[in-house]
């Protein structure tokens, strides 16, 4: 089965979003280093949805100084109501 990863700028999905379908696996995307991944906008996603496996997700470049926080097959309208300090301030993600 492959993972789908779809994250929003908006609460609920909206505001525009950047798909990756399907997402590679045991790889570290970033808007810096790693593997860049066109779409993807450092500090300003403010909801995901996930199937299909887990993501790690870094307020570092590059899946640097731990993850903030670790999800799996889930749909999270609002990473400031689950989170609150971490939204806005994804900068990458590592998937498995």
């Amino acid at each position: 089965m492959a993972l789908d990863l779809a994250l929003c700028y908006d609460r609920d999905y909206r505001g525009g979003c950047a798909n990756k379908w399907p997402m590679p696996v045991n790889s570290c995307f970033s808007n810096r280093g790693g593997t860049n991944w066109s779409g993807f906008t450092n500090d300003a996603v403010f909801s995901f949805r996930i199937s299909g496996g887990c993501c790690r997700f870094y307020r570092d470049a590059d899946c640097q100084g731990g993850p903030m926080f670790t999800e799996c097959n889930v749909n999270v309208p609002s990473i400031h109501d689950k989170y609150g300090q971490f939204n806005d301030q994804l900068s990458s993600i590592f998937c498995y």
